[in-house]
Formats: C-alpha cells, sequence, structure tokens
C-alpha cells in the first residue's frame, strides 16, 4: 500500500471568487500528481492563463472583462 500523501490543508480564511477556486483547486491537483511522481511542480502562467479558459462562458460578449479577472485570480494566488 502506497504512504498517504502530505498535501497542503486547504483552509477557508477569505472569500473565494469561482475562478479562485478553480485556480486553487487546479494546483493542488497538479501538486499532488507531481508528488506522486516524485517529480516538482512547475506550471507557467501561460499553462494557468490557457486552463482557465476553458471556463470562460462561450455566449459571453465581455472578453477583457473575463482576462481581467482571470489575471487577477493568477495575480492574487500566486502571491499567497
Amino acid at each position: 500500500m502506497d504512504p498517504p500523501l502530505h498535501l497542503p490543508r486547504l483552509l477557508r480564511t477569505v472569500s473565494l471568487t469561482l475562478l479562485d477556486s478553480i485556480l486553487l483547486l487546479h494546483l493542488r491537483q497538479r501538486l499532488s500528481q507531481a508528488q506522486v511522481r516524485g517529480e516538482r511542480c512547475v506550471i507557467s502562467r501561460l499553462q494557468l492563463e490557457q486552463y482557465l479558459a476553458s471556463f470562460e462562458r462561450s455566449t459571453s460578449k465581455d472578453s477583457a472583462g473575463f482576462a481581467k479577472r482571470m489575471n487577477a485570480s493568477i495575480d492574487q494566488d500566486g502571491q499567497a
């Protein structure tokens, strides 16, 4: 049996936007996958932007607004 993974706990101390939540869950998943393989987890900003872009509504007419919210989520979570 594999030893249990020791991942950082996700404690909610602030309100998160939908994009913040999606980004943090994605990063946590990537971290756990890297740890299983014994690798470092390195993700570029472009990879994050491409991943989050898939959550933009296809009917949205405000691409600039979505890009602004996406960048705010990446910048905020990158400082945490």
